[in-house]
């Protein structure tokens, strides 16, 4: 059985992508383009990067004022770990 963290951490990086921390302590990234680019019938104004950056954190998971959430174990799934780089060396948070 797989286990699902909550999240406790997240903040916009910009072009719809997230940066997440979970309760384990794992940094991700959760490129939100594919399913936008969906049809989201009541929650279309996602689509607008305004809309889009409201994001909140209640109970462990993402949440827009619309309404629209995103359980963790997506986000968890979905996501690719957080790398970047300082200096000439690459870091890569798992």
């Amino acid at each position: 059985m797989e286990q699902y963290y909550h999240i406790r951490r997240a903040s916009y990086l910009g072009s719809f992508m997230i940066h997440i921390e979970f309760d384990n302590g794992d940094h991700k990234i959760l490129d939100c383009n594919s399913w936008l680019n969906e049809n989201m019938g009541d929650f279309e104004d996602l689509k607008i990067e305004s809309n889009f950056k409201q994001f909140e954190i209640k109970s462990g998971l993402l949440t827009w004022p619309n309404g629209y959430d995103l359980a963790p174990e997506y986000s968890y799934q979905s996501s690719k770990p957080y790398i970047f780089e300082k200096g000439r060396q690459t870091f890569v948070i798992t």
